[in-house]
């Protein structure tokens, strides 16, 4: 439970620094809100990365506890000094385990053309969270009167294909809830639409460009305690959600299709839910599904790119590297038997788009089969590397893995250069 400090850390972030200029701009803000006045303190932020609490405290309130601890130490006017701040941080660690953990639901909406058979699942369980699906809301759920009026009212309800899922979870602090349940209804919504998802060049237009994942969430979350009364602050709209009014219906893929792709798809989520279980590097993967997911939610096609390649750096750079394209090009092309070198060749081209967009600001991307390859390619390396990654201890040796020579000769030859050299240095 007690602080743990990172030399490393301390001499990077500067930490006695830190303390220093964080407690100056809260003396001069002290009367202001605690939440709202610490937005505006990013060196709060970069205090939290360079500190790290016990392990058992939720990654949601990390940053909470060391935003109260800094308060704490203002209001007392302490000097604000690492041990002083170390020891108001375990103080705030043991209060923040003395709370009792309660259930919590998060309510929301979720597309499907087949709303009968997703309805009749049997309950998920993903991680500490128990997911159920539902044709209408439950009746015991109920809302504060203004989220009626605001979220619930005439044309912004959810048109019929969308289904209600609850996802229950214990927690100390309702968005610590949050994030937990948004966490397990993500990874099972990118593992359903990697199964799903068929975009097709007629529905990529940049005029009638609608988002490309076949499973999408409703207009708005709610957080609810177990009773089903709403907690008071705990609602969100979804950014992304495309009214009925603009969605074509005869555009709308798999409708009609899911009955009888049924037991594929229920096959698919338990084989791929039983690689995570086995990989060693299940974490990176799990994370790697809810940023799928996510990034096909957007109905702007570049933004849609943009997220995709972000996807491959994730999948192909060690964590915290800074991007190395050509790296990426390299390890994706070891996945593919690719001798007229069309790959390659299709990836670069991708990759110019990629930096028009980011360097030259340049978001008129209309090019929808790019957008597919991308696709097809993120998919793809998505599933072979998951697939592999149960023969690796870390996420850099399956990178480095891919990093090899793809020639079976040339391949050959570096193991026996290797050899050679373990020969020399052992003598």
């Amino acid at each position: 439970m007690c602080a743990d400090w990172i030399d490393r850390n301390e001499k990077k972030f500067k930490i006695n620094d830190l303390l220093v200029e964080a407690t100056n701009k809260l003396n001069v803000n002290s009367e202001g809100n605690l939440e709202l006045g610490f937005q505006v303190f990013p060196d709060v932020a970069i205090l939290a990365k360079a500190v790290k609490t016990g392990s058992r405290v939720h990654r949601a309130s990390h940053l909470g506890l060391v935003r109260r601890a800094l308060f704490a130490l203002v209001e007392a006017g302490t000097e604000p000094t690492r041990d002083n701040f170390l020891n108001e941080l375990n103080s705030q660690e043991a209060q923040y385990f003395r709370e009792p953990k309660s259930k919590f639901r998060l309510l929301g909406t979720i597309s499907f053309p087949g709303k009968d058979e997703l309805s009749n699942l049997s309950r998920r369980k993903v991680a500490d969270s128990t997911i159920c699906f539902h044709c209408s809301k439950p009746s015991y759920f109920r809302y504060s009167r203004r989220y009626e009026d605001s979220f619930l009212s005439g044309k912004k309800a959810d048109p019929e294909e969308h289904v209600f899922f609850t996802v229950t979870t214990q927690a100390r602090r309702a968005h610590e809830a949050f994030e937990d349940g948004i966490h397990a209804i993500e990874l099972l919504r990118g593992i359903w639409n990697h199964f799903f998802n068929e975009i097709k060049p007629e529905s990529a237009n940049r005029n009638d460009f609608l988002p490309l994942n076949s499973i999408r969430y409703g207009h708005s979350f709610t957080m609810h305690e177990d009773d089903g009364t709403q907690v008071a602050g705990m609602s969100w709209r979804n950014p992304n959600y495309v009214e009925q009014r603009f969605v074509d219906k005869s555009k709308l893929r798999l409708t009609g299709a899911i009955p009888a792709r049924w037991d594929d798809f229920l096959r698919y989520e338990t084989e791929r839910r039983r690689e995570l279980a086995r990989t060693k590097l299940q974490e990176h993967f799990e994370v790697a599904f809810r940023r799928y997911a996510s990034a096909l939610d957007s109905a702007r096609p570049s933004t849609v790119l943009l997220h995709l390649w972000s996807l491959l750096e994730h999948l192909c750079l060690p964590p915290g590297s800074r991007g190395n394209h050509s790296n990426i090009v390299k390890n994706v092309l070891f996945y593919y038997q690719d001798p007229s070198g069309l790959v390659s060749s299709q990836l670069n081209s991708i990759l110019d788009y990629r930096n028009e967009l980011v360097h030259e600001g340049n978001f008129d991307f209309q090019n929808s089969g790019a957008l597919i390859i991308l696709h097809r390619i993120v998919q793809d390396v998505l599933r072979s590397s998951l697939f592999h990654s149960r023969e690796f201890n870390s996420i850099n040796d399956l990178i480095q893995w891919t990093q090899l020579p793809r020639n079976p000769e040339a391949l050959r030859r570096a193991i026996a250069l290797r050899e050679h050299a373990i020969r020399f240095r052992e003598g």
